[in-house]
């Protein structure tokens, strides 16, 4: 007898592929994330060590106005660098979202076609063992009969 061949395969095999993909997808928006994060730690660090070179600079009496607009111009372009990551960060948090939502989506695709080949392999046992106790039963009982005949 052949064995258990649930129907669905092809769609539970593409549905489990495309799983995969939102699962990879999210993970490239986390990383994106992750960078955009450490780019923002990086420039608010260089923007805080300017500012106290700054800062130095004021409190040492001698101020070279020249080098000291060099350094505020270069804040004010960390920051708006700052603030531009930030509004990349909250694209790519939407773009988390989406992807969170697509991958749970995709999960219970796949979760309810293995359900179904689940309940279908078992319909199968036990049509299978149901026909086989028929088949014993009707062996025992054809050979229950000879032998009644033949005695």
């Amino acid at each position: 007898m052949a064995g258990f061949r649930f129907r669905l395969e092809p769609l539970l095999r593409y549905r489990r592929y495309h799983r995969d993909l939102c699962r990879q997808r999210l993970a490239e928006a986390m990383r994106e994330d992750e960078d955009l994060l450490n780019q923002r730690r990086e420039l608010e660090n260089e923007r805080e060590h300017l500012i106290d070179e700054l800062r130095r600079m004021q409190s040492e009496g001698e101020v070279d106005v020249d080098r000291a607009a060099a350094r505020r111009y270069y804040v004010g372009q960390l920051l708006a660098r700052i603030v531009g990551g930030e509004q990349r960060r909250q694209v790519v948090r939407r773009k988390i979202d989406q992807c969170r939502h697509a991958l749970v989506q995709a999960d219970q695709a796949v979760k309810v076609l293995e359900k179904l080949a689940e309940k279908q392999r078992a319909e199968f046992v036990y049509q299978s063992e149901r026909r086989e106790g028929l088949a014993m039963e009707d062996a025992w009982s054809a050979a229950t009969r000879l032998r009644e005949s033949g005695s």
